[in-house]
Formats: structure tokens, sequence, C-alpha cells
């Protein structure tokens, strides 16, 4: 099961480093990592932060009814950082309206490279597969899809950065995936 979950982040994230022609989000292997939190962002990140995250996994409509197979579904956020380097201190208060339209076209690369994406779980599916003593397995039924974001974008303090604290040094915004089924049968 944490295979499934380990792999399934990774496979995001390298869905996410692909090209956008041909279908990833077109994010740098800088830009893009898997981390266990939003909120921490390397000091040396780039004007734009792509972070992975797993948003934990939960029993599907047959785990329950049959026990002789484990029926899961996962879910993962993906959370944009903008970085607002090019706002004066004193001007906090337009870091959304300046950075919202970049934020807004990330958060469409992203949607866009992984709603409804087979590709995604059957690169988990391979990833897995490459590793030894894993239950036998029937696999990602379904994969992920779009299940909300963020009402609004977050300030994002320098403190993230590993800056000073209580500075906002951007914004973020998450979107979340979920529903990612996926069956295994219990030895």
């Amino acid at each position: 099961m944490k295979a499934a979950e380990k792999n399934l982040l990774i496979a995001v994230r390298n869905r996410l480093r692909l090209p956008v022609a041909v279908g990833g989000g077109g994010f740098s292997e800088n830009e893009c990592q898997v981390e266990y939190d939003a909120m921490v962002a390397p000091a040396t990140s780039s004007d734009r932060y792509v972070v992975v995250v797993p948003n934990g996994w939960q029993p599907g409509p047959y785990h329950g009814k049959q026990g002789d197979k484990n029926d899961l579904l996962y879910s993962v956020d993906v959370t944009v950082v903008r970085r607002a380097t090019s706002t004066p201190r004193d001007r906090t208060r337009e870091i959304a309206l300046t950075n919202f339209g970049s934020l807004a076209d990330e958060m469409d690369l992203i949607f866009q490279a992984i709603d409804w994406k087979y590709e995604v779980t059957t690169a988990a599916e391979v990833l897995i597969a490459a590793q030894p003593g894993l239950p036998a397995v029937v696999g990602f039924m379904h994969p992920l899809v779009f299940a909300g974001m963020d009402p609004k974008p977050r300030p994002y303090m320098a403190s993230g950065f590993g800056g000073a604290e209580g500075v906002i040094a951007g914004i973020s915004r998450t979107i979340h995936f979920a529903n990612a089924r996926r069956m295994t049968v219990k030895t």
C-alpha cells in the first residue's frame, strides 16, 4: 500500500516535469518536487515552486465487503508557490493581484496534466512492478481526478523559504486530486 502511494506521487511529479507539448505540466526538475509538506520550499527555489504532497488513502467501495482484496482510493495534492520577489515590502497588499494570473496559468497546466490521465496511474504501476516482493495485484483501476481546489490563494510566508518570520514572500494555492483506485489481492 505504501508502495502505491509513494510511486503515485513520483508518477505525478514525473508527469508534471514533462513538456506541455507531450501532456506534461512543463515544470523543470528544480521547480517540481515531492515533499511531505507544501509549507516548506527550498530557499534556492525559483519564482515558482510546485510541491506534490500525499493526501492519504481510504477504503474503496469493496474493501469492507471482501476479505481477500484491498480496495483503496489514493489522493494527491499539488501546491504551487509563487514567489513575489518583485513586490516591495510596503506593497504586499498587491501580491495576490500581481501574481494571480500566473498562479491561475500554473493551476491550469497541472489540471490538464493530471485530471483523468490514466498515463499517471500506469506509470505508477510500472514503478511498483519494479519492486520485488510485493503482493499480487489487479492494479490501478481508476485514475486521479480533480477533487477541488483551495477557494482562494493563501499568503506564503518568507519563513517557508528559510527567510524572516512574519513577512509575506508570495502566494500559494493547492489543487486536490483523488479516487485513484487500486486493488491488491491479500496474501
